[in-house]
């Protein structure tokens, strides 16, 4: 007769196939003492192996052979409600576990590894229902009643789901606690296979509460490279949370990567939440690029697979994530840039800090992460320094203030620094940004190319000679180039001299309202009458002239028109505003390199 103590020992190691290998895939004897014994962890096994059709149907040709006890039936019931959750039928699960509390919660006989089956159930389903509350209260009594009847594997599964309920409550530290707790009795009991899941989860939280923000993309690289590449749930998980993390830094590339290296993984076994969150994934990224319509078309898509009773939390992050989208599609369909809200990330930390559907509330220092959101959301550029600490460069819209899916050069706050965006990919750049680098770019900016001789006067202000000057222009060019990296092609040549790519915002830190993205100028129609009512015969004597002498394509600038008038600074300013403002003239760049042009065609 196989021992059954040992199987149990290899059960709780999660050994199931040498366990179904010892015992045989048929029931054992129904004379068998150990009939019931033997016969449930031939069900648990099969269960934990994906086998949920097999298991059914052992269970019930084991009840046509004897009258089963309340612990075997318990037991079983317990084993088959999460081989549906498993798979994904939320319904037929929750049957199970109401109808195990209903049959044996008051039974005379409820023995302690009775107690643990009941609560166990019901706590996971109330889990998937994102009432981590209810379940932390469950999964408490269940470790009580597996430690009282020295059932080792209930007790790390009980510690295990009380650990995910807590962190997701918002008392992170804690459950990275009892995490680590289960993780001791995994190690006593050498159940590799949940060993892993406990490592992995507290890899997971850690990253996504923030708890070690300087690793944390480190700690999930490692993970994935130490998982059993036969773990693929787990694998993908850690994709899932990695894509998400470079998101936040602003690496929306290498986030694309991780989902199409998780697509395969999540697919192959068909899990409908892990599905879901990889879409919404997806789609935001998908957002921050730009292509509203299609990211809509996927949280739809999302939200039509998803169950209403069950995926609570799930679909708070559609309703979140769907929001957006609608803004974005609001603001092009009114023809303007700037956003009612940048688009921060859409996860579960912003379901459980914003929309307060349950009693719980983070405390400071639970997650940092969160915190640090919350700082720049309020804080806006006076959080940069963090934000640059923790080269978290996904925060720069909600910190600027702008658009999400800009492509743009962000110059400051501090000296020498030159951030790029691109839809959401940001890089920053520290060192090399000299002052006529600076200048350089801000008046490269606009539609039309600047010769030559503009860039040397409105640069560094002297007198175009090509002898002495083309060799500068060419080096600071080409230093421009280096530090924009992968997008020295937004610096444009062309015969008439350079130009910055005119889809490039260009933002700086000096004036916080010149960094919202105003409506492109409207070409003026030919009359002599500008858009604010000023006529031709209103303009002063220095302003008609210097509109007859600029020619099509040529820029002034105040220091310019001070020169030709023999005129102070700030009344040459006066004469272009005014100009400006009544549409004669258009405007280009910011502070002492603004420049100005004929608005006529």
């Amino acid at each position: 007769m196989v021992q059954v103590e040992y199987l149990k020992g290899c059960f709780d190691k999660g050994l199931y196939i040498s366990v179904l290998q010892e015992i045989g895939p048929r029931l054992t004897a129904d004379e068998s003492p150990h009939f019931e014994e033997l016969t449930s962890l031939q069900i648990g096994s099969l269960i934990f192996l994906g086998e949920l059709v097999e298991a059914q149907k052992l269970f019930e040709t084991s009840l046509q052979h004897r009258s089963p006890s309340p612990l075997f039936l318990c037991r079983c019931y317990f084993y088959l409600g999460i081989g549906h959750v498993r798979k994904s039928d939320y319904k037929k699960a929750v049957q199970i576990f109401a109808k195990n509390l209903f049959d044996f919660r008051n039974h005379f006989e409820l023995t302690a590894s009775m107690q643990f089956y009941l609560f166990q159930g019901v706590a996971f389903y109330r889990f998937f229902q994102g009432r981590y509350k209810s379940c932390s209260l469950l999964a408490q009594k269940a470790y009580e009643a597996a430690l009282e009847s020295q059932f080792s594997l209930g007790q790390i599964l009980s510690l295990d789901l009380l650990a995910h309920s807590l962190c997701l409550q918002g008392s992170v530290r804690r459950g990275i606690f009892e995490f680590e707790k289960a993780i001791g009795l995994a190690e006593k009991v050498e159940n590799g296979g949940i060993l892993s899941a406990l490592k992995i989860s507290k890899v997971k939280y850690s990253a996504q509460f923030g708890l070690d923000i300087g690793k944390t993309i480190h700690n999930l690289q490692q993970a994935i490279q130490l998982l059993n590449p036969q773990d693929t749930y787990s694998k993908a998980e850690l994709h899932l949370e990695l894509s998400r993390q470079l998101i936040l830094r602003g690496q929306n590339a290498q986030a694309q990567a991780q989902l199409e290296s998780a697509s395969p993984l999540i697919y192959s076994h068909q899990n409908r939440r892990q599905s879901a969150v990889f879409n919404l994934r997806f789609a935001h990224l998908l957002l921050l690029k730009g292509e509203a319509t299609a990211a809509l078309a996927l949280t739809q898509s999302v939200r039509q697979n998803l169950d209403r009773t069950v995926d609570f939390a799930i679909l708070c992050q559609v309703n979140g994530l769907e929001s957006k989208i609608n803004s974005l599609l609001n603001r092009k369909s009114q023809n303007t840039e700037i956003p009612d809200k940048p688009v921060t990330l859409i996860d579960l930390r912003i379901r459980n800090r914003r929309i307060k559907s349950q009693n719980t509330q983070f405390l400071v220092g639970e997650d940092p992460l969160g915190d640090l959101i919350d700082l720049v959301d309020r804080e806006k550029m006076d959080a940069f320094d963090q934000i640059k600490k923790f080269k978290l460069f996904g925060l720069l819209p909600l910190a600027l203030q702008i658009p999400f899916e800009i492509k743009g050069i962000y110059l400051g706050p501090h000296r020498h620094e030159l951030i790029t965006l691109d839809r959401g990919n940001i890089s920053y750049h520290d060192k090399g940004l000299t002052a006529p680098l600076r200048k350089m770019i801000l008046t490269l900016q606009g539609s039309s190319f600047k010769s030559k001789e503009f860039l040397i006067e409105s640069v560094w202000g002297y007198s175009y000679d090509p002898a002495i000057h083309d060799a500068v222009l060419y080096a600071t060019i080409g230093k421009l180039r280096k530090i924009l990296d992968l997008h020295s092609a937004w610096i444009e040549w062309a015969n008439e001299g350079y130009r910055l790519n005119p889809s490039i915002q260009v933002l700086t830190s000096l004036d916080p309202q010149s960094n919202k993205v105003e409506p492109k100028p409207r070409t003026q129609t030919k009359s002599h009458k500008g858009s604010n009512g000023l006529h031709m015969n209103d303009l002063n004597a220095r302003q008609f002239q210097m509109l007859r002498s600029l020619k099509k394509g040529r820029f002034i600038s105040v220091k310019e028109h001070s020169k030709n008038h023999q005129i102070c600074s700030m009344t040459a300013f006066r004469d272009l505003a005014a100009l400006h403002k009544s549409g004669l003239l258009l405007k280009f760049g910011k502070g002492r390199a603004t420049v100005y042009a004929l608005s006529k065609p």
